[in-house]
């Protein structure tokens, strides 16, 4: 869509923001077919999906109110793996098959230390106030996530709209669903902590939750990773308390589970329309997320990658630019966060943008006036 290249990633030309678009295959009369069953099954999924909400948020609030954590956990655990379970399968998805990422494509080494090897099943081996740094593209994760690890969220936010003043804030499943259900750009908060202060706060109770923080702080289309805000301070590659966990969608589905920008009604009714729908996670587990080797580059020459980008950059800003905005001048996110950032999007084959959640505010504001445009001609 050239309407909206402006936003575009200006090294390799991918927009993160733009949802994707359906895809219609096969004959009139298979299309006839799937509309009349995609009829049934909405009108199926939806009063079933009432029902389960319904008892599945008196049972949380009622399990939220024991003060006991030994008690409160296993109870918690067994809700969400239920009645998120439940969401998950009414809506068509029915298996989410999961691996730990490809060391040799990631260029890591495995550990020959004694306790490195990975535990199976994948996720296992994550413990109460451990972190889950993950991408975002959909309220489905947030569910997914929370019927496999009952985890709290750690909702990104800023204090002055600014990458500066960046934090996180803790959030329940409902209030995580609530936001990843809208679009919204990151929330502006005066009341905000750090992902290490968090993790303090919940791993010293055996019976505590993992914390689960989609670090881009908005939900993308899955075509890259935006860059991070500044939020790792204080977190240390020894300390192996950070899993990198990448959720991905087929692009050849009928209908993608993403939904960056548009109605949530109108997603959730097309996911409900078809029979079934497919999902992946990859896993790097947080003894394996170590810090990256020392760079050959000491000179202070570009590399070849660095090299490509800044042609990109400048490209964007002169008389043929093609309208593309340059990218965003952000505050460090230190060795941390840009070793975390570079290992998720490879775990996932995707680029590591030059975008940030800053730039979708602008998109979005252009997307709901071009949105009611449309309905005002209609």
């Amino acid at each position: 869509m050239e309407k909206f290249n402006r936003w575009s990633d200006p090294a390799s030309g991918i927009n993160p923001f733009v949802p994707i678009s359906r895809k219609n295959h096969g004959t009139l009369v298979s299309r006839v077919i799937t509309f009349l069953l995609g009829m049934v099954l909405v009108f199926i999924r939806v009063p079933l999906l009432l029902m389960v909400g319904s008892p599945y948020i008196l049972l949380s609030v009622l399990v939220g109110t024991i003060p006991v954590p030994v008690v409160q956990r296993p109870l918690t655990r067994l809700v969400d793996w239920v009645f998120a379970g439940l969401i998950l399968y009414i809506v068509g998805v029915w298996s989410v098959p999961a691996k730990y990422a490809d060391l040799k494509s990631l260029r890591l080494r495995r550990s020959t230390e004694k306790g490195s090897s990975r535990p199976l099943p994948v996720g296992s081996g994550v413990k109460s106030g451990d972190i889950l740094l993950c991408n975002a593209t959909s309220y489905i994760e947030v569910i997914y996530l929370t019927f496999r690890f009952s985890p709290v969220f750690a909702g990104v936010v800023t204090s002055d709209g600014r990458f500066e003043s960046a934090g996180v804030i803790p959030q329940t499943f409902w209030s995580a669903l609530a936001r990843a259900v809208s679009a919204i750009p990151m929330p502006v908060s005066t009341e905000k902590t750090s992902l290490k202060r968090m993790s303090d706060a919940i791993s010293g109770s055996k019976f505590g939750p993992p914390i689960v923080c989609f670090a881009e702080g908005i939900k993308t289309n899955g075509g890259g990773i935006l860059k991070f805000p500044p939020i790792f301070d204080g977190l240390h590659f020894e300390a192996n308390r950070v899993h990198l966990v990448g959720l991905k969608f087929p692009a050849s589905s009928p209908v993608s589970l993403s939904n960056p920008v548009g109605s949530s009604v109108n997603h959730l009714f097309w996911i409900c329309f078809y029979m079934s729908h497919s999902m992946s996670l990859v896993m790097l587990p947080a003894q394996e997320l170590v810090a990256p080797p020392e760079q050959d580059n000491m000179t202070g020459e570009l590399t070849d990658a660095e090299h490509r980008a800044h042609l990109a950059e400048r490209a964007t800003s002169g008389a043929y630019g093609g309208g593309v905005l340059p990218n965003r001048t952000l505050p460090p996110i230190g060795i941390f966060g840009d070793r975390a950032r570079s290992l998720l999007a490879s775990m996932l084959r995707v680029k590591a943008l030059g975008r940030c959640a800053l730039d979708f505010e602008d998109f979005l504001d252009f997307w709901m006036k071009r949105d009611s445009g449309e309905k005002k001609k209609r």
